[in-house]
This record gives C-alpha cells, sequence and structure tokens, in this order.
C-alpha cells in the first residue's frame, strides 16, 4: 500500500517574493499576516515552503510517505492583479 500526502503545501521564490511585498501594504487582511513572517527568505517557513528535493524527501521517507500531493500555499495567485498572477 502507498502512503499518500495530501495537500501539502508549497510555493517558489517569485510567489513568497511578490507576497512579501504586498504584505508592506497599508492593505490590513489577514492573508497578508502570514507572509510577513513566512516570505522572508532564510526564514524556517520560508525555506520548508520552498524545498522539494531536501528535508521534505528525508522526512517523506522518515514517515513512509511515498508521495505528496502539493498545494500552493495560501493565499495564492488570486492576491495579484491577472498579469502578475498568471506569471507566478
Amino acid at each position: 500500500m502507498r502512503r499518500v500526502a495530501t495537500e501539502e503545501a508549497f510555493s517558489i521564490p517569485e510567489h513568497l517574493a511578490a507576497m512579501l511585498t504586498l504584505s508592506k501594504s497599508t492593505w490590513d487582511s489577514l492573508d497578508l499576516r502570514l507572509p510577513k513572517r513566512s516570505a522572508v527568505p532564510g526564514s524556517p517557513l520560508y525555506t520548508r515552503l520552498t524545498d522539494f528535493e531536501g528535508e521534505r524527501l528525508q522526512v517523506m521517507d522518515a514517515d513512509g510517505v511515498s508521495m505528496h500531493l502539493l498545494s500552493l500555499t495560501s493565499p495564492g495567485v488570486q492576491m495579484f492583479d491577472a498579469d502578475l498572477a498568471c506569471e507566478i
């Protein structure tokens, strides 16, 4: 039997950089509170969200997980204008 982990969060540096820029606005949104901590390069959450081959695979192996179903971390690209969202 294969163990599959679903709803595993991920991001890419471009998405997190755009979220960090947006979080510096005066817009008071609950969706922008997490990026102020997680979108900072070098932070533990940033490192884990952007890791596809390092610790993520080690943890999967240790837990007997053979596959992750990755989901873009929340908030997703719906926070941006359409052109930027499509680019990311």
